[in-house]
């Protein structure tokens, strides 16, 4: 169901690919991965294989990444930072959702959304260095602090909650 726009972002509210139900200890379980097209008697032998790896599993923050595919998941219900990588590190100024693919050691891309479909940009900063702009962002190498300072204009109107896509 689409979150109000007068409601805060909470967990299980737009992002059920990630959350599954609350046990006893008030910790919300990642209990079941869509898997690809695979036969049913394959199941077993991916699942010893599996190339997601749970980063985060909180209230603050629900992230994954595919090591395979190089492409890292997350959802934050607050401001929050998350390691994506051993070298790249992400921070958001604001409750969003953010999914990023690497290279490497380098970011190829940055997908952002605003749920709640109140905000005019989301700020990041990533431990990788990304520079220039586009029609809807802007990014800046910080030297001093090791880090990246990126602001990611949002669709409004109509497109308010719409994912946006910026090419590294």
């Amino acid at each position: 169901s689409a979150l109000p726009v007068n409601e805060p972002l909470r967990p299980n509210q737009n992002a059920a690919w990630l959350a599954g139900p609350v046990c006893e200890s008030g910790d919300i379980l990642i209990e079941g991965l869509p898997l690809p097209a695979i036969a049913a008697g394959e199941v077993e032998e991916y699942s010893k294989n599996l190339p997601v790896t749970i980063l985060a599993n909180s209230f603050e923050i629900q992230a994954v990444t595919h090591t395979g595919l190089g492409i890292s998941q997350a959802v934050f219900y607050q401001p929050g930072e998350i390691q994506l990588t051993k070298d790249i590190k992400i921070s958001i100024e604001s409750p969003g959702m953010v999914m990023v693919q690497t290279d490497a050691n380098t970011i190829k891309n940055i997908t952002v959304a605003d749920p709640s479909r109140k905000l005019a940009a989301i700020h990041l900063k990533v431990t990788s260095r990304v520079t220039g702009s586009g029609d809807n962002f802007k990014a800046m190498w910080n030297e001093e602090k090791g880090y990246s300072d990126i602001i990611i204009n949002l669709p409004q109107d109509e497109y308010a909650g719409k994912s946006v896509v910026i090419e590294i």
